[in-house]
């Protein structure tokens, strides 16, 4: 949301502008997104990175680890993609 002056809306806002907008959310909140997604009956797909608190450098390694691993599995629909520095991409649907 940095890139379109959204720093500071909501959680909310953002689960439902990705989904109006078809796209998925890459974010380290795992918490509130994962509670989102378990709440949503449907969504376009979220990247949850595991660590938070990464430099820049960090951030956009994890970011094309998960690219390369979204692009191999394909649809992100409904599913929920857990990565961090280690790189090992684990793929849940959410809801189930």
């Amino acid at each position: 949301m940095r890139d379109r002056g959204g720093l500071g809306t909501t959680d909310q806002a953002v689960f439902a502008l990705a989904f109006r907008e078809d796209r998925v959310v890459v974010t380290s909140n795992v918490k509130d997104f994962e509670h989102l997604a378990r709440h949503s009956s449907i969504h376009g797909g979220i990247v949850l990175i595991a660590e938070g608190d990464l430099g820049r450098q960090e951030q956009l390694a994890i970011v094309l680890l998960a690219l390369a691993a979204v692009e191999a599995r394909g649809d992100l629909v409904n599913t929920v993609l857990r990565i961090g520095l280690a790189g090992t991409p684990r793929f849940e649907r959410l809801p189930r």
